[in-house]
């Protein structure tokens, strides 16, 4: 009896290891928006989703094809269980760019409408179970925290901070009186352009702004943010020689700005929280992109703690976790994964049979920190939208 005990409850492990491995190593995003939106199949086109917290919340846009010209505005909440069964709809828009979200679930998001072709960039707050209507948010819009500025792009949001840059048009004989209006710290600083973009990041709790003061007079962004408050991006800011006016990628932590690259240009694409940066820089010949990756801790290194992810081919990394995982896509049509210098090509899924469950990967957005990535594929030659878990490089 004991033997038979023993036999039976050995089956149930076996079996409840094969369903574990037998588990779909992807979600169709698609699919789920189609039965929410109670859209005939395949009548949702284009859904992109561009951005994935550590909860694994989504959020991205997608078209019709009754509306093809217009994107509309998702978020998909993801339960306990690794389900997506909280829909929402913020809304249909000209056109429309979904940055970031948060684990408060806040997004950020840039809109077009049909009275300007200059994108506004928003955050959008999670309240009472339900997203706050985008008229009641005009109060959240990040187009005006300057009197000066005409429009701008939010890149994302980190915490309670939302990151991005705005475009300046001054009148020239203000230039001076708005260096300080900026930046107090900029008394003696006078700005030379008339039109540029400067970086900015803002609390969206208690409305405070902070500019990338260090180079107000030249062109810079901020293209990710740590939990820590360090920041990167691009800038023109850059006082040395031969590099002055060309966009440099920078690292900026605790008021210390770090030029990568020795000036090469380029620009930083991401950033994780334990100070590594990736990014692009262009070849002077063909302006092909360079992927790189950057590490404050090997600063004393070769390289100035950069190396390149890829040569050869224009590599372009647009994420990375806090694992040190770069995934990107290279000559625009390959998506890869890169760890400690090993690369891999992320041509297709398959189950540990290896059978193909997904016939090609279009195209990579980002990873989190439980290496989910968001991604395009095809299904049967159908475009489709993709949540991956991603276990291979370790």
């Amino acid at each position: 009896m004991k033997h038979i005990l023993a036999i039976a409850l050995l089956m149930y492990f076996v079996s409840t290891l094969s369903y574990s491995k037998n588990k779909a190593v992807y979600t169709d995003i698609s699919s789920i928006i189609e039965k929410k939106t109670k859209a005939p199949e395949f009548s949702i086109k284009d859904v992109k989703i561009t951005c994935i917290n550590e909860q694994g919340d989504i959020a991205g846009t997608f078209t019709g094809n009754q509306t093809p010209t217009l994107k509309t505005i998702f978020v998909l909440h993801c339960s306990k269980n690794g389900s997506y069964t909280q829909f929402f709809n913020i809304g249909v828009f000209k056109d429309a760019i979904v940055t970031g979200i948060n684990e408060e679930r806040t997004i950020t998001i840039n809109i077009k409408t049909d009275s300007t072709n200059a994108f506004t960039p928003y955050f959008v707050k999670y309240k009472g179970n339900n997203y706050e209507k985008l008229e009641k948010s005009r109060r959240y819009q990040l187009s005006k925290i300057s009197d000066y500025q005409t429009d701008g792009f939010v890149y994302g949001i980190k915490g309670s901070y939302v990151y991005g840059t705005m475009r300046f048009e001054i009148q020239e004989t203000t230039l001076a009186t708005v260096s300080t209006d900026l930046d107090p710290k900029l008394e003696d600083a006078s700005m030379t352009q008339e039109k540029c973009h400067i970086g900015f990041i803002k609390n969206v709790e208690t409305g405070l702004v902070q500019y990338t003061g260090f180079a107000v007079n030249q062109d810079n962004d901020i293209k990710s943010m740590s939990s820590n408050g360090a920041y990167c991006g691009s800038s023109k800011g850059f006082p040395e020689g031969q590099f002055l006016g060309q966009a440099c990628p920078y690292f900026a932590e605790k008021n210390i700005r770090y030029q990568l690259l020795a000036g090469l240009e380029g620009t930083s694409t991401a950033m994780n929280n334990n100070g590594q940066v990736v990014g692009v820089w262009y070849r002077e010949n063909n302006r092909q992109k360079q992927g790189f990756v950057w590490n404050k801790a090997d600063m004393n290194n070769s390289h100035d703690g950069w190396r390149n992810i890829y040569t050869g081919l224009s590599v372009y990394p647009k994420s990375i976790n806090d694992e040190g995982i770069v995934v990107g896509m290279i000559d625009a049509n390959k998506a890869f994964a890169w760890k400690d210098g090993h690369l891999v090509f992320l041509e297709n899924i398959r189950d540990e049979k290896n059978k193909i469950l997904v016939d090609q990967i279009l195209d990579i957005e980002a990873i989190n920190n439980k290496n989910f990535i968001v991604c395009t594929g095809k299904i049967n030659k159908e475009k489709r939208a993709l949540i991956w878990k991603y276990e291979k490089i370790r």
